[in-house]
């Protein structure tokens, strides 16, 4: 895919010593993203490796230690791969750091198709599925997110709770992602990530998210990754609902009505009073006497 670096470059045999030059350092693409610049001038020793050079860049811009498996040095004009390459360098030379270039892997490893499939209690997160299926080869990523709304059928919901036969769920989605490959070939990586448990209104419940290298194939793709979900996969769901939104009209209103009733009559219990009354002129005991509070 590139060529090695050139003898003029590269010596892995000539020594090291510590005289230093200044070479400017030219960012690209992804590479200028995470530095912040596109270009610098730094001082280097003349004899270095490109590891070391690596390191010294990121040294400076730390962010870009998480494209170091795809980048490449390109060392007046030659590639140069991370390593143990003995870089001779003189005054004013050009470093460029090249990230993949048309979907290239610079490392030369296959960006093989993922499925990748989650099921757990975790809150759900659109920009890490969206990572997940990013691939230098596709100009199109997919991304369905269904959330929990605050209705059904007319009742109030207050939130969902999931439940999944795990081990099967993750099984059914799995041939749903095969079927998907045979209906649409170029699909590149597949990711659905289903929550679990309760899931309060308005977070996300379930993420489908696919790359492809144009995105008529990932749109048709999510939308019938996602339909097929609900209808095959295990994956069963409870609303849970306000108290009085669970009642019949009448019930609810009857309901709303006899409360401060029922309050009321707490309030005012009638007492059976065991004392002996006695008579004005004689001290003849009449009976019990039946004491009560009035209702208000």
């Amino acid at each position: 895919m590139f060529r090695m670096c050139l003898s003029s470059v590269c010596d892995k045999t000539t020594p090291l010593f510590f005289a230093h030059h200044l070479v400017v350092v030219l960012y690209f693409a992804r590479s200028a993203e995470l530095a912040g610049v596109r270009t610098e001038t730094i001082s280097v020793p003349q004899r270095i490796t490109s590891l070391q050079l690596w390191e010294e860049i990121v040294r400076r811009h730390s962010r870009l230690a998480a494209i170091q498996d795809q980048v490449v040095f390109a060392v007046r004009q030659e590639y140069v791969l991370l390593g143990d390459q003995l870089l001779v360098l003189h005054p004013g030379d050009e470093v460029a750091i090249v990230p993949p270039i048309s979907g290239a892997i610079m490392n030369e490893t296959e960006d093989e198709p993922k499925d990748l499939i989650t099921l757990n209690y975790k809150k759900l997160s659109a920009d890490e599925i969206s990572a997940l299926v990013i691939s230098p080869c596709c100009g199109a990523v997919t991304l369905f997110v269904g959330t929990t709304r605050n209705n059904f059928e007319g009742r109030k919901v207050v939130q969902l709770e999931y439940e999944a036969y795990t081990p099967m769920a993750e099984a059914e989605i799995k041939k749903i992602c095969t079927d998907i490959r045979l209906k649409w070939p170029s699909v590149k990586h597949i990711a659905v990530h289903h929550r679990l448990g309760l899931v309060p209104i308005s977070e996300a419940s379930v993420m489908v998210a696919v790359s492809s290298p144009h995105r008529a194939e990932s749109l048709e793709a999510v939308q019938y990754c996602i339909n097929t979900l609900k209808a095959t996969v295990p994956i069963w769901k409870k609303e849970h609902l306000a108290l009085c939104m669970e009642m019949p009209f009448y019930v609810r209103w009857c309901f709303i009505l006899i409360i401060p009733v029922i309050n009321m009559k707490l309030k005012c219990k009638v007492q059976i009073v065991q004392t002996p009354a006695l008579g004005e002129d004689n001290g003849e005991y009449l009976g019990p006497v039946q004491g009560f509070a009035p209702d208000p």
